[in-house]
C-alpha cells in the first residue's frame, strides 16, 4: 500500500483509517490542525503507480533486473529514434511546407531524445562499474 507522499510536503502526518467503502484514509497535519489529504484505495493505487512509472522505481529489482531492464528500454528509445532519423534522410524532398516544417521538428526532436537516452544510458552503465564510495570521516564518525 502507498504511504503518504513526500511531495505532500505536510510531514509529519498522522494517518485516520475509516470503515467506509473503499478504504478511505486521511491524513493530518497535527501541528497545524489541517487536513493533509483524502486517499481512497483507487487514489492509492494510482498514485503507486504513478510512482513507479515517474521515478523508474522498479529499476531497483534485485540483481541485474532493474538495469538491464532499463538498459532494454533505453536501447528502444535510441533505435526508434534513429530509424526515424534514417527515414528522414532517405526519403523524397516534402512537397508542402507544412511536412518540410514536421520532417525538420521530427529532427530536432530526434537529436534531443537521442541526447538525453544516450545520457542516460550511459550514466546506468558508468553508475554500475563505479565502485562503492568510502565515506568520508565524519561520516564514519557519525555512523559509529
Amino acid at each position: 500500500m502507498v504511504r503518504y507522499a513526500f511531495i505532500n510536503r505536510l510531514l509529519p502526518v498522522a494517518r485516520v483509517d475509516t470503515e467506509r467503502d473503499g478504504g478511505l484514509r486521511l491524513y493530518l497535519d497535527l501541528y497545524h490542525d489541517r487536513l493533509g489529504t483524502l486517499v481512497d484505495n483507487r487514489k492509492a493505487w494510482f498514485s503507486g503507480f504513478f510512482q513507479t512509472l515517474h521515478s523508474f522505481g522498479w529499476r531497483k529489482l534485485p540483481d541485474l533486473c532493474g538495469p538491464a531492464l532499463m538498459l532494454l528500454l533505453l536501447a528502444s528509445v535510441i533505435s526508434a529514434t534513429l530509424l526515424g532519423l534514417a527515414l528522414f534522410f532517405a526519403r523524397k524532398r516534402a512537397a508542402s511546407g507544412m511536412r518540410r516544417l514536421h520532417g525538420w521538428a521530427g529532427l530536432g526532436l530526434a537529436l534531443a531524445t537521442l541526447s538525453f537516452a544516450s545520457s542516460g544510458a550511459f550514466h546506468l552503465l558508468a553508475q554500475a562499474k563505479a565502485p562503492e564510495p568510502m565515506p568520508c570521516e565524519l561520516c564514519r564518525q557519525l555512523r559509529d
